[in-house]
């Protein structure tokens, strides 16, 4: 995935394309994060996809200023819409891993949903996602 690529996550969300204020009104962050917490077919997705990302990743990958300005971007738009900072660390993490997984030509079903929940305008959570089947 080139540059241009990668930056497109950062400006979707600078532009609040997607990680807008009207993407966290009316959500619970507290019910989110228990969802989220205590789904664990849904953790054990994301640390699957996790693990196969960091095992490829290499911090000094001439993106990796690029994917720390899109989770800075993330937690501060999260930040700004919820002030909840728990909360903003997990959507941080999740468009990191997005944004990993692209650069490293990674594709996965599960990935790509909780893309497609962000990018619809939802917080991403097991009950917004679609889930494949195990």
């Amino acid at each position: 995935m080139s540059k241009e690529s990668v930056s497109e996550i950062l400006r979707l969300i600078v532009d609040a394309d997607v990680l807008s204020a009207a993407t966290f009104e009316d959500v619970d962050c507290d019910a989110v994060l228990d969802e989220r917490d205590s789904d664990i077919a849904f953790e054990s997705e994301w640390l699957r996809v996790h693990r196969e990302v960091e095992s490829k990743w290499s911090e000094d990958h001439e993106l990796a200023n690029v994917i720390s300005e899109i989770a800075e971007a993330a937690f501060l738009a999260t930040t700004r819409a919820t002030r909840r900072h728990e909360i903003a660390s997990y959507v941080a993490d999740d468009f990191v891993l997005i944004s990993k997984a692209r650069v490293l030509g990674i594709h996965d079903e599960f990935l790509d949903c909780i893309w497609e929940a962000y990018a619809s305008g939802n917080m991403c959570c097991p009950t917004t996602i679609k889930r494949r089947s195990p």
